[in-house]
């Protein structure tokens, strides 16, 4: 994933993401990109975080899962948001000097274990979100971008997260239609 825009006031979390930074798509992130991928594109994602236990495999299924029948995905606010940071901080100047992607892994594999997706079990409003993520479809049904919302000041309600997403949906749509994209 490239960051290829920022708007509005600086968060925490979003303070740590920089435009033309790239966070690799690997659990825990990019599930929007991948949760409309066949199971080859979905074994591969969930590869790249190594072996994982199978609860753990089993918990981001079902996050793919709660994501393709929202029509987006939910991350959570971690329990340790400067952790977040940190690790993005990290990626960014790993890459800066050249890293072999070593660390890279390393540091991911720190949030692989936080429960980061919200399952399709849980109701949203009650946990402190951290991003919104809707995708857009390109002519050839897969993810060709997403659009995100970060910044939450507070836990929201499933009014208030419908409030958000609503505009999100209608967004990503348009994007869709006018580069004659089509939803799986």
């Amino acid at each position: 994933m490239i960051i290829v825009a920022r708007a509005g006031p600086t968060s925490r979390f979003g303070g740590s993401i920089q435009v033309g930074q790239s966070v690799p798509i690997c659990p825990p992130f990019g599930i929007a990109f991948v949760a409309w991928s066949d199971e080859t594109a979905i074994d591969t994602w969930l590869g790249r975080a190594g072996a994982l236990p199978g609860a753990e495999r089993k918990r981001y299924l079902a996050s793919i899962d709660a994501v393709r029948q929202r029509g987006y995905s939910v991350t959570l606010e971690i329990r340790s948001r400067e952790r977040l940071a940190h690790v993005l901080t990290q990626l960014r100047a790993d890459r800066r000097r050249g890293g072999s992607g070593l660390a890279e892994h390393e540091q991911i594999n720190q949030l692989l274990h936080e429960e980061y997706l919200l399952p399709a079990d849980e109701e949203p409003a009650s946990h402190r979100l951290a991003q919104l993520s809707v995708p857009v479809f390109g002519p050839d049904r897969s993810v060709a971008l997403v659009i995100g919302l970060t910044g939450f000041p507070h836990d929201l309600t499933a009014e208030e997260i419908d409030s958000y997403v609503a505009p999100l949906i209608g967004a990503a749509s348009r994007v869709t239609e006018r580069i004659h994209g089509a939803r799986p």
